[in-house]
């Protein structure tokens, strides 16, 4: 069996024609994959930041009512009740309400 340069060459071919759209697609995977980890990662990141903030903002309530606590006590009335009334209100309705990212 003889092996002639024109059937080397039509190998070549064939292997060149299947393999460079393998390898541009392997190689676009691998960027795919690449994005995907970042996105997942900047979403972490994301998620520290939003728990962070509600805390602060949790804090910020909690002394908000402590000052409208202390009105009251001094016989402030009227908005100062209605804001007590309100945010115990929310509070109260936050406590019982399930958290959807979790």
């Amino acid at each position: 069996m003889m092996i002639d340069l024109g059937a080397i060459a039509a190998w070549m071919g064939t292997i060149t024609a299947i393999g460079t759209p393998l390898t541009v697609m392997a190689v676009k995977i691998g960027r795919f994959l690449k994005r995907l980890d970042n996105l997942e990662d900047w979403t972490r990141h994301q998620q520290a930041d939003i728990e962070d903030s509600k805390q602060e903002r949790e804090i910020l309530l909690q002394a908000s009512l402590a000052c409208l606590k202390g009105l009251e006590e001094q016989g402030c009335n009227g908005p100062v009740k209605k804001g007590i009334e309100d945010i115990e209100a929310f509070l109260c309705d936050r406590a019982h309400r399930g958290q959807s990212y979790k």
